[in-house]
Formats: C-alpha cells, structure tokens, sequence
C-alpha cells in the first residue's frame, strides 16, 4: 500500500515537471492592457451661450497582442474601445477592432480601424481627440467597419498603406482610402514625416457642419518636420467633392509645436471654403505639462468662426456667422 503511495506521489511529480518544462518550452500569445484616460473640465459656448461641462475626449482601453507563426511572420489582433468617464453616455464605445498579420511584407489586418487616409495624419493633428481635431472641418477623418488595410514594408523609406471598405448591401459600392508615406511621425527615421492620401467616395462628415453626412472623394498632403530647438512645424493641405451634391472645398491646417523637456505649447490655425460659399475656420493655443512619461496636465483655448455650418440650409452671406469657442484644463494618463 505505501508503495503505490510512494509511486503515485513519484508519477504526479514527473507528470507537473514535464508539463512545466513544455510551457517553459512554448511561446505563448501576449496579451496586453494599455489605454488612455483623458478628462478636462470645460467652458464651452456652442453659440447659444456658454455652460461648463466635464468632457472624457476619447478615453479608451484596449487589449493586444501576438504571437509568432513562422520566425519572420506574426498574428495579432487588438480590441479597444472608448471610454465614457462623464457618465453620460454608452459606458463602452468601439474604436479598433482587428486581426491581421505582419512580417517581411508588411501587414494586413481585417475588422474595425482608421482608414489609411486618417492614419496619414500622423501626430500633425496636434488638437487630436479634442474641440480642434481636424474632423471638425474636414471630411476623411472615418474609423471604418467591414474593412481590410495593407500597409507595405519601407522602400527607401517610402511606404503604401490602402483600405478596402466592402459594401454592406447590394445598392451600395465598395469604398476605398489609400496613402503614400515617407518618414514616420515620431522622426524615428529621419526629421521630416509626409504623406498624399486620397478617399474613394468614403462615407464620412465633418463635425462642426450640421447636415454633411454624405460620401466623399478628398485629396490631402500633410507634412511635419522637426526644425530644430524643439519646434515642430506641421501642415495639411486638404480637398474634397460630395459625390452627392457636387459641392466642393479645399482648406489648409497649420500648426507649430514647441517642446521643451517638460513643457510643451502648441498652436494651430485651420481653413475650410466652400465652393458655393462661405468659410470655416479655427484657432487654437494649448500648453502641457508632463508630469512623466505617461502623465500630463494641459490647458487650451479654440475658438471658430463658422460661415457655412448647416449644409441643409442654404448658404447666406448677409445671415449672422456662428462664432463658437471652447476654454478647458485637463488631465492625461496613459498606461
């Protein structure tokens, strides 16, 4: 009896040793938590007046990961979603939602994200998330379902990144969004980051203009370069067509970054015309302060002056414009 005993003890020892060894031996898949809480308490006047108002500016968490399938070639996916930390909303938001793979080729990934024309902004939106982001006056800035991104390997630095949107239905058409890209935007790869991307008839809107949703085709060349003693210039020029109603603008976005070890000051000018009249335009002056790497405290101001913001009424040029303007602290945590 107690030699069984002494060899069920000897075999479950040899059975946990050996299993410990083949996990010790088998790479298994990361997961990864990160995210982003920003929130700011605001003074925002919409045009009716002002009011005070606790924003979350695209909290977010997400999960990723990987895992290596062949020495050179690695699935992954990531799963995030934004965060609404008024209370006010959805607790829970998508945001990018994908698997794919990447390797010597590049990468290829299927499900929910920002399409290549959006991507190819880069960090020169330098309002991103908050009243000053480049959605407010532009089309093109889409987060797309249903939809497939390539994104080349680097050729003498140059890179093409494309996104096939398929139709959900069969009276609508497939969309596209592609990008040509030199540098990268954190200057990992030289000083100057640009890029020409242009939408196919991709369904988008512009936030600070009622009534815009509608398909577009839009062109845009964007450019940051770092100049040297901590100033970051960054430009878009930006053009669109409704493939509805025909109607057209072009604009321009420019922004200066100065950054000096903790501290750093931004300041952002932004243009909209309309080819059947009327013009938007914003600007605005932000200062941060980091704390450390994942924590920051900031402060902005934006102010705009919207001629054309409602595309269901038709554009007077004798009707009062819409001034709209927005003062706000905050704080960033990233983890």
């Amino acid at each position: 009896m107690k030699l069984n005993k002494v060899f069920a003890a000897l075999s479950t020892a040899g059975v946990m040793a050996f299993s410990s060894q083949a996990l010790a031996e088998t790479e298994l898949p990361t997961i990864e938590i990160y995210g982003k809480a920003n929130v700011s308490m605001q003074s925002s006047d919409d045009g009716d007046g002002s009011f005070t108002e606790l924003k979350s500016n695209a909290s977010r968490i997400g999960f990723k990961g990987g895992y290596d399938i062949t020495d050179d070639v690695e699935v992954y996916y990531r799963a995030e979603f934004q965060v609404d930390m008024e209370g006010d909303n959805e607790l829970f938001k998508h945001r990018n939602i994908y698997v794919g793979f990447r390797g010597w080729f590049g990468e290829l990934y299927f499900g929910k994200n920002d399409s290549a024309l959006k991507q190819s902004v880069g960090r020169i939106d330098i309002f991103n998330d908050l009243e000053a982001d480049v959605a407010g006056l532009f089309a093109g800035e889409n987060r797309v379902s249903n939809s497939v991104t390539f994104k080349s390997a680097r050729v003498a630095n140059f890179s093409f990144w494309g996104t096939y949107i398929a139709p959900e239905a069969t009276d609508e058409d497939a969309q596209f969004s592609a990008a040509l890209i030199y540098g990268d935007s954190k200057f990992k790869r030289g000083p100057i980051y640009a890029a020409l991307s242009a939408d196919s008839g991709v369904s988008s809107s512009m936030k600070r203009v009622s009534d815009s949703k509608s398909t577009y085709d839009v062109t845009r060349a964007s450019v940051q370069a770092d100049v040297g003693a901590g100033f970051i210039l960054g430009g878009i020029y930006h053009m669109q067509e409704d493939t509805v109603s025909g109607q057209e603008l072009d604009g321009f976005n420019a922004s200066l970054r100065y950054v000096q070890e903790k501290y750093v000051i931004r300041a952002q000018y932004q243009q909209a015309s309309f080819d059947q009249g009327g013009t938007n335009s914003g600007i605005s002056l932000g200062a941060d302060y980091n704390l450390n790497k994942q924590v920051k405290l900031y402060t902005f101001f934006s102010t705009f002056n919207l001629e054309q913001s409602d595309l269901g009424v038709a554009y007077d040029p004798n009707a009062a414009e819409l001034e709209q303007s927005y003062f706000a602290i905050g704080t960033e945590y990233v983890f």
